[in-house]
């Protein structure tokens, strides 16, 4: 019964949880069944002025007692709260936050891996059980009290689970027990400040790349500034090759038939400038005019202003665009219709 009594008298928010500010206020305050509110008042006083009155409503008395008088009780009341030149000794939480940090150092070079360590079923959610048996692991270890706090500290929504965004945001702002709505902020703001991996695919830049990502790279990495001038990514030459045109076009070079029927929209055996072109955003990334110009003339052979199977099949056997002897763009590089017809030639043998 004592337990019981005692659990429910520490649980202000009846949530049958005893949260360290629960803890720790009430033994602060000298009473159970203290209201959250006043628990969160007496978070930020070293001494209580007064102690909160016990409720008398909601939940039963420890035991019967002979009622005192309200003059009486205010003035018992008066007498006991501590003040300023009390022998108490102030309250200090198990850990802050920065204490937590040195521990976690011991172990992890970076928050991200010391979130891994803890989350053991990779799932970005971390439950008690599992950040407790992570921060003993620590060669500097944490206390079970330590471990109970700065878990409380990093569950700002109280669910009971610390997310990923929860620790990471925690640790930026400096302090346990942030808000929601501070760990959103600070969340939104840590990933805009990494809304890109520079580092990733940095040989696709030309192609690969978004020009939101070239123009955000150039203004947060200094790594790409060969790329960029004062105003952003450099314009790029257009360079395309057959090979870079087939794999945007997300084929391989054994594709000849397929790819040419995907262009060859009215399905007349020929592929034309128009068709190529309305075909163009199908590409990843899109096709731009100059590149449009440079491919079809590059898989025209004949210099008909149209595009066989034949030609496009021999362009992509050659591994080439016509006029094109060192493979690397569509332009004309020589008398295009030899190219097609030596082609031909090599095919019929």
């Amino acid at each position: 019964k004592e337990a019981v009594y005692t659990f429910k008298g520490m649980d202000a928010d009846n949530d049958d949880f005893i949260t360290p500010t629960e803890y720790f206020g009430i033994l602060k305050l000298g009473h159970f069944f203290q209201t959250p509110q006043a628990l969160k008042r007496a978070e930020s006083q070293v001494f209580p002025n007064e102690p909160e009155p016990e409720p008398t409503t909601t939940h039963p008395p420890a035991a019967a007692s002979t009622p005192v008088p309200v003059e009486a009780a205010t003035t018992a009341a008066t007498t006991a709260a501590p003040t300023a030149t009390s022998t108490w000794t102030a309250w200090h939480a198990p850990i802050t936050l920065e204490e937590f940090i040195e521990h976690m150092r011991s172990s992890h070079a970076s928050p991200h891996g010391a979130f891994a360590a803890l989350d053991l079923d990779v799932t970005s959610r971390v439950s008690f059980h599992d950040f407790a048996v992570g921060v003993k692991d620590f060669k500097k270890p944490l206390t079970d009290a330590q471990a109970m706090y700065a878990f409380k500290g990093f569950d700002s929504n109280e669910d009971h689970i610390v997310s990923e965004n929860e620790f990471l945001a925690v640790l930026s702002l400096g302090h346990f027990f942030q808000t929601p709505q501070a760990v959103e902020a600070a969340t939104k703001l840590r990933q805009n400040e990494h809304k890109y991996d520079c580092d990733s695919g940095e040989s696709d830049w030309e192609f690969g790349w978004s020009d939101e990502k070239k123009a955000w790279c150039c203004k947060h990495d200094k790594h790409f500034k060969e790329n960029c001038d004062e105003e952003g990514p450099k314009e790029q030459a257009t360079t395309i090759t057959l090979e870079t045109f087939v794999k945007r076009m997300g084929k391989s070079m054994q594709d000849s038939v397929d790819m040419f029927n995907l262009l060859d929209v009215n399905k007349d055996g020929l592929v034309t400038t128009s068709e190529l072109q309305g075909q163009k955003d199908s590409f990843k990334p899109s096709l731009t005019e100059d590149e449009v110009e440079t491919v079809f003339s590059g898989l025209d052979g004949n210099l008909d202003g149209r595009a066989s199977l034949a030609e496009f099949s021999s362009a992509l056997q050659a591994g080439k665009f016509y006029g094109s002897p060192s493979g690397q763009d569509g332009k004309k590089s020589g008398p295009q219709l030899t190219v097609w017809h030596e082609t031909q030639k090599q095919m019929t043998l």
